[in-house]
């Protein structure tokens, strides 16, 4: 039988006070993941002092010595603890190569105390590892919530920087499996900008704000619901959306203070060389600003994709034969239970004419609806549009319905004259964000 390996949590350790904190953390984190601990300690980072194996040996023997007794310590809380120095190689290009090379599960560092200036430098330890380690890595500002939390004594308040993204898909997904092993208190927060969410949603407003409009903050509340709620063991959570204009991450951290987080979740890209200097990173500045302890999630670490229950199908139709022929497609393809939503886009009119025309129009879908089997157990819903571009309504349409597909009868004009005349279909294929099923009308027997 092959022999199985124990998955590990490392922690560096530089042996200073801040480190203290860090072994203390790890080996409580260790204890309630029932994982071995495995300390490492980073010497001679310039290989510079060293010509002989036997004069490595010497030199390295004061940093094993402190490793042998930093060691005992964690053994007094743990059974499985041991040691290792390395050298040859800066601490953060060691910690993630041995991260690389050995079955780790997440990765634990301290905090180093900065200055105001300091904080706005790239370049920490503790940065550099989180950008680049292929497993999640924990930067350690206090060890006693986690202390007490290994202790059964309270819940851990955990904090997630939650968005729509893969990278929160990967940080979400990792609290879950923390919740699994211990109580945690989740709150899941998210900021967005007023501007760029009513602009996607098709709810402008004709005054500029700085809060979003009840409307915007409903969807997003909703949205963020129903996908953290599709992943394992994050149950229960609490959600708190705010809108801003200025930088997320700081948002992100005045939100985690004010809710007393002993730990702030992030996802991270992971970006390198020039794109992380053109397009900055959000988890770096987390890790800058946070005065709590933060976890960084690698986007590898995001589990493999999933097609979504087909619960919620929008189908766009302009009351033509063939809008009717997608309305059929989009009630046999929806679960049961599920929700039709059909919309109808059609010209800005005189706001005299407007509530009798939207009227009149709904009447018309609702007409539309087929009589057979199986409709009767899904929701429909009717939502008629003015705006006078019918592409940009279907795809907001689709957004502010949470639409996991959109279906859209297309017409039989030639692909040339599509692209000479414009196509509604064609239009929606390219621009639209959720799958797309477009449904060409029946063929003359």
């Amino acid at each position: 039988m092959k022999k199985t390996t124990d998955r590990l949590i490392v922690c560096g350790t530089d042996f200073s006070e801040n480190s203290t904190e860090g072994i203390a953390a790890a080996a409580a984190l260790a204890e309630r993941f029932h994982k071995p601990l495995k300390l490492l300690h980073v010497a001679d980072q310039f290989n510079i002092h060293c010509d002989t194996k036997a004069e490595a040996t010497r030199y390295l023997q004061p940093a094993r010595e402190k490793l042998k007794h930093e060691v005992e310590s964690a053994t007094s809380n743990l059974e499985r603890v041991s040691g290792e120095v390395l050298h040859g190689q800066y601490a953060e290009d060691a910690l993630v190569d041995f991260a690389s090379k050995n079955p780790v599960d997440l990765l634990v560092v301290s905090a180093v105390s900065k200055t105001a200036f300091d904080r706005w430098t790239l370049g920490s330890v503790s940065e550099e590892i989180s950008e680049a380690a292929p497993v999640p890595t924990l930067t350690v500002r206090s060890a006693k919530p986690f202390e007490a939390w290994a202790r059964g004594e309270r819940a851990l308040r955990v904090f997630v920087a939650a968005d729509f993204s893969p990278t929160s898909d990967a940080a979400l997904h990792w609290v879950g499996k923390l919740r699994e092993i211990g109580p945690c208190d989740v709150l899941l927060g998210h900021v967005n900008s007023p501007y760029r969410e009513e602009k996607r949603l098709g709810l402008c407003d004709s005054q500029e704000s700085k809060e979003n409009q009840p409307a915007v903050q409903e969807i997003l509340e909703r949205d963020l619901r129903e996908k953290a709620s599709a992943i394992p063991g994050l149950e229960p959570f609490e959600i708190l959306v705010r809108a801003s204009e200025g930088k997320a991450d700081l948002q992100i951290v005045n939100l985690a203070i004010k809710n007393q987080a002993d730990l702030l979740v992030v996802g991270t890209h992971q970006r390198q060389g020039l794109k992380r200097f053109a397009r900055g990173s959000f988890s770096s500045a987390i890790l800058r600003h946070a005065p709590m302890s933060v976890v960084c999630v690698p986007k590898a670490l995001e589990p493999a994709p999933t097609v979504r229950p087909c619960r919620r199908v929008l189908v766009a139709t302009d009351l033509k034969p063939n809008g009717a022929h997608a309305l059929s497609y989009a009630y046999s393809v929806v679960d049961q239970d599920g929700t039709v939503c059909v919309a109808h886009v059609c010209k800005p009119s005189r706001s005299t004419e407007s509530a009798r025309h939207i009227a009149e129009c709904t009447d018309q879908l609702r007409a539309q609806i087929p009589d057979a089997p199986g409709v009767s157990s899904v929701n429909s819903e009717i939502r008629v549009v003015e705006n006078a571009h019918v592409v940009e309504a279907i795809c907001q349409a689709a957004e502010s319905f949470n639409a996991d597909l959109v279906c859209i009868g297309a017409h039989t004009r030639p692909g040339a004259a599509a692209c000479l005349t414009g196509s509604v279909a064609l239009g929606v294929l390219q621009k639209c964000e959720r799958p797309v099923l477009l449904v060409w009308p029946a063929r003359d027997s």
